[in-house]
């Protein structure tokens, strides 16, 4: 439970930043490409959709827990199993997008975080 409470306030905090600051986060997702391995960053987003599966009893949304679960871990298979060709296509992508998709994303990523919240309060 605490779990969500975490994650939630975690999501509230990112998505206020993509909202506020798209630009610099931009910058920051650019600094990955440098990066030979993307493999860790797998790792940790499918550990983190495996806790949200796990959780996913002890909220009253548990069919949401479990969705986003489901992206968390196709997100970790993705970026574990790829080719680092097409795991870094898709970074370039994400870096090319307009300011206006982050901030959109940056609401997702808010509205998410408060629905993980009121959901185990």
């Amino acid at each position: 439970m605490e779990f969500l409470i975490f994650l939630g306030l975690y999501f509230i905090v990112v998505g206020v930043v993509i909202i506020l600051f798209p630009d610099k986060l931009k910058k920051k997702i650019s600094l990955l490409l440098s990066w030979k391995n993307y493999k860790p960053l797998g790792v940790i987003a499918a550990l983190v959709g495996l806790i949200l599966f796990i959780v996913s009893g002890s909220s009253k949304l548990g069919l949401f827990v479990v969705l986003i679960g489901i992206l968390s871990v196709a997100k970790g298979l993705f970026f574990i199993f790829a080719a680092h060709d097409k795991a870094k296509f898709v970074i370039n992508w994400s870096v090319s997008l307009a300011d206006e998709y982050y901030r959109i994303w940056g609401i997702i990523a808010f509205a998410m975080g408060i629905l993980l919240i009121f959901s185990v309060v």
